[in-house]
């Protein structure tokens, strides 16, 4: 899914360099649909569902869209003007993303397109940060966010354990 979803999101974004509005991308299907189905029939019994899955991840992106080309293109007219490297930072650009849903490729072509960096580096440290965050969450989670390194600890200190002694 993830592969197909950048393809439709090239295509919206490029439909939409072209002056098409209205969502357009799902009209498209039926040529595939037709040359593919021999092969793989689930295309014509699926219809209904690929065609709403594909108006909704078309509709969701076109606002990501809208509200992230706004974002971008402030961030760019700052980059331009304040005299020294034209540069969006790692955090806007991780802001872009992490809040706003705005692929990362996509704020690097479109801030190339005016002629601005971004600091790439920084993106990645803080998508490696969130990450972690996110692993931390998860591990926290696992545990009841319970903090079992205390327990270990006691465990060690008392020579390796204790023996159960209920149900005797």
């Amino acid at each position: 899914g993830y592969v197909l979803r950048r393809l439709m999101r090239r295509a919206i974004r490029s439909m939409r360099l072209l002056g098409v509005d209205a969502p357009s991308i799902p009209t498209l299907f039926p040529v595939s649909r037709d040359a593919m189905s021999p092969s793989y029939p689930e295309l014509v019994t699926a219809w209904d569902t690929i065609s709403d899955v594909a108006y909704g991840e078309e509709d969701a992106f076109r606002r990501t869209l809208t509200a992230g080309t706004t974002i971008l293109d402030t961030a760019v007219a700052h980059a331009k003007e304040t005299g020294g490297p034209q540069l969006i930072s790692g955090a806007q650009a991780f802001a872009l993303h992490d809040t706003y849903g705005f692929p990362i490729d996509l704020t690097l072509e479109m801030a190339a397109e005016q002629g601005v960096q971004v600091d790439e580096q920084g993106f990645r440290t803080l998508m490696e940060e969130q990450k972690e965050r996110a692993r931390a969450d998860s591990r926290a989670k696992k545990t009841g966010h319970v903090d079992v390194r205390v327990f270990h600890d006691m465990e060690r200190r008392m020579g390796g354990g204790s023996r159960f002694l209920g149900y005797t």
